[in-house]
């Protein structure tokens, strides 16, 4: 079988090294546009491996794109993350369709980051969707899903690996049905979109990155790990933007409110403690402005920061 990839990494790299190392067909590798900063790492993981690239100029409808797709004569098309929509003019030349895989439970958290959003929102349990292509994100017949557990203790990074990792070997479960002539039932997904929540874009300057502290410290820990590592969750410390990349927290619901939320109520050598709406936040790792990168007991040594003094 004759597969063409569309991917950029982490997922990219991971699907394709999964794909060969299992001795599949991996006829190309359809690389992002130009503009994309992950192109020419996807690029060199590709070529290094052996395995050709397309390059996108600038519109997926260019027809010269097309021809050049077609002349590898695939057979069906994986997208392992992917930053634009395949228009139906690519997705048709594959007589198996192209497929995508969406890491939620479609239709929830439709979308482009639904790995931010499930972390955000403290879900236990999110999922892997596979569906067949059509003229929208996500929308798509749907082939294949599972529920995937999240950990106490997950990060966006560490989700996105552990997703990526996962729905590599699916991808493979798919193919070898596919190869010995078996077919998926492709469900159509719902058309109700009441309730349904969206995993919308999000920015460094993002203000669903901003710290709450009036909020309860397991949700300030929720947006912690899901800005990690590629946002931040952010405060301002003294006027400047403090973002915040790990921590721990102290929940106290059975004790009246510490302090104000957002005061800072312990400092020590190594330990600073924020007073939330149930407790007290311990911020581990952290950026200071565009300065650095530091833990909390390199913080507290260069800033000093005293008992009484606000995040907000």
């Amino acid at each position: 079988m004759r597969i063409i990839l569309f991917c950029i990494p982490e997922f990219g790299s991971i699907c394709l090294n999964t794909l060969l190392s299992a001795n599949k067909n991996v006829v190309a590798v359809v690389l992002p546009p130009a503009s994309h900063p992950a192109r020419n790492g996807m690029k060199f993981i590709a070529e290094s491996l052996g395995v050709p690239t397309i390059h996108v100029e600038k519109r997926l409808k260019d027809p010269v794109l097309i021809d050049e797709i077609k002349s590898y004569k695939p057979d069906i098309g994986l997208i392992a993350s992917y930053p634009r929509l395949i228009p139906p003019e690519i997705y048709t030349i594959p007589p198996l369709n192209i497929i995508n895989c969406h890491p939620s439970m479609l239709p929830d958290y439709r979308g482009p980051n639904p790995y931010f959003h499930v972390i955000k929102d403290g879900l236990k349990e999110t999922g892997i969707s596979f569906h067949y292509l059509d003229d929208t994100f996500d929308t798509g017949d749907l082939i294949f899903q599972t529920p995937f557990k999240l950990y106490s203790d997950d990060t966006l990074g560490t989700m996105f690996i552990r997703i990526s990792i996962e729905a590599s070997k699916i991808y493979l479960k798919i193919l070898e049905k596919l190869e010995q002539g078996e077919t998926f039932v492709a469900v159509p997904q719902s058309e109700t979109t009441e309730d349904l929540v969206y995993a919308s874009e999000v920015t460094h300057e993002s203000p669903d990155l901003q710290i709450k502290w009036y909020e309860s410290s397991f949700i300030i820990d929720c947006l912690v790990r899901a800005s990690n590592p590629f946002y931040g969750a952010y405060t301002f410390y003294r006027e400047m933007p403090l973002r915040i990349f790990s921590g721990t927290y102290e929940p106290k619901k059975y004790l009246r409110p510490l302090a104000s939320p957002g005061t800072i109520i312990k400092v020590s050598k190594d330990r600073l403690g924020v007073a939330t709406a149930d407790g007290i936040y311990y911020p581990e790792t952290l950026q200071c402005g565009l300065l650095y990168i530091t833990d909390i007991k390199d913080f507290i040594k260069r800033s000093k920061p005293k008992t009484g003094e606000m995040l907000n």
